[in-house]
């Protein structure tokens, strides 16, 4: 029979190795005077810029969305997040999405500072995403680039996560 104790030191092992798994524990120490310098790696011209802190900006982006994200109706359309990263709310007003050649005016909604927003390809005249990858840009009201990112092909229910730094992470569970 396991006591509190052990179940415990269980949990609490369970946890660390989540959290490293995750990159939220340093699980080895080095010591200071053999630490190697910070290596600074710039992203890949391919996933567009960083996330900026003045603008709007595609964060996430599934293509073949089967199973992970429902849209209420039941459906498992393709779907992308924004992000206002700014210190304002921000009207969506005449705001399009391209890709291909093709164009989706966005709904007219306002982001506010810091929200995150998921848009379905249903609420956007059935647009869809190759999994195969494409370029997506992010019209302003005015028609100014406001985003670009180039997605990598994507698995089935996986989706492309963009860090702060402005690389892409693929990720089996939307952020």
């Amino acid at each position: 029979m396991k006591t509190a104790y052990q179940t415990l030191t269980a949990l609490v092992l369970v946890l660390v190795l989540l959290l490293s798994a995750c990159g939220g524990v340093q699980t080895e120490t080095v010591p200071e005077e053999t630490a190697a310098p910070a290596e600074t790696v710039s992203p890949a011209p391919q996933i567009g810029e960083a996330l900026s802190a003045a603008a709007v900006s595609v964060s996430e982006v599934m293509a073949s969305n089967k199973a992970t994200l429902c849209d209420g109706t039941g459906d498992f359309p393709d779907w992308l997040e924004l992000y206002n990263g700014g210190a304002e709310s921000v009207s969506l007003s005449g705001w399009t999405l391209e890709r291909d050649g093709k164009s989706w005016p966005l709904p007219d909604v306002t982001l506010a500072a810091g929200e995150y927003r998921v848009f379905f390809g249903t609420e956007l005249e059935d647009m869809t995403f190759p999994k195969e990858g494409c370029v997506l840009r992010l019209l302003d009201g005015r028609g100014a680039l406001a985003d670009s990112l180039e997605l990598p092909a994507l698995a089935e229910d996986e989706s492309a996560c963009r860090r702060e730094d402005g690389s892409v992470e693929l990720s089996m569970f939307p952020s």
